[in-house]
């Protein structure tokens, strides 16, 4: 079949209703303690789950523009697709996290007004050994929230949101929390709740750590 077949405009998707369980998708574990195991999604029960994050864990809304750096192959894209349940324009990136330079991803937060921006741990290492400084070189001020998969690390010098989760890759995020990580080294402790109409808009942390489209 051809793309325009796909796309003219007399063209109208059909929609079958289908029961809560019927399966959405396929995803693997990690395999990071055994061989990749296949795990069954629903179509009810991770949009459910996804909106539940997305929504209350991570305070999306139709304000805020969603930016998590992954490929195709990884469950966060799945999640960052999920992102349009709660209404808010998601980023997408195609193409090399750390090209021209390691500082590629916190360019791509500046130049589309991310409110929120994820990551990878790998990523978040990679800029403090590249000393990169992306609340000093970018204009990150409408970045309210760096989120993170695995285990975070002891905050230093600067303060920010992440989410501390580390999901498996096929695992809905559930257990992720947000988290506040202050500017001394203190243990963690949860974020102050916020609603809707009280959204935090502080400037992105000072240290954390192709083409870019967004989508509505």
């Amino acid at each position: 079949m051809e793309w325009s077949t796909l796309t003219g405009a007399d063209t109208e998707p059909v929609f079958e209703q289908v029961p809560f369980g019927h399966p959405l998708w396929v995803l693997y574990s990690s395999g990071t303690t055994g061989l990749p195991k296949a795990i069954v999604q629903s179509q009810g029960g991770i949009l459910v789950e996804h909106l539940k994050q997305l929504g209350l864990h991570c305070d999306l809304g139709p304000d805020d523009r969603f930016f998590w750096y992954t490929s195709t192959g990884w469950m966060m894209w799945n999640f960052l697709v999920s992102g349009l349940l709660t209404g808010t324009t998601i980023v997408l990136y195609d193409g090399s996290p750390g090209h021209p330079d390691t500082g590629a991803q916190w360019r791509v937060a500046e130049r589309t007004g991310a409110t929120f921006y994820g990551t990878s741990a790998a990523y978040v290492m990679a800029c403090r050994k590249a000393d990169v400084h992306p609340g000093r070189d970018h204009d990150l001020s409408r970045v309210r929230c760096v989120a993170t998969t695995g285990s975070p690390s002891r905050p230093t010098a600067s303060a920010g949101c992440t989410t501390r989760s580390a999901p498996t890759c096929g695992s809905p995020p559930s257990a992720a929390a947000r988290t506040c990580a202050p500017a001394s080294p203190e243990p963690y402790r949860p974020c102050p709740s916020t609603s809707a109409n009280s959204r935090p808009r502080a400037s992105a942390p000072t240290c954390s750590p192709g083409t870019p489209a967004a989508t509505r």
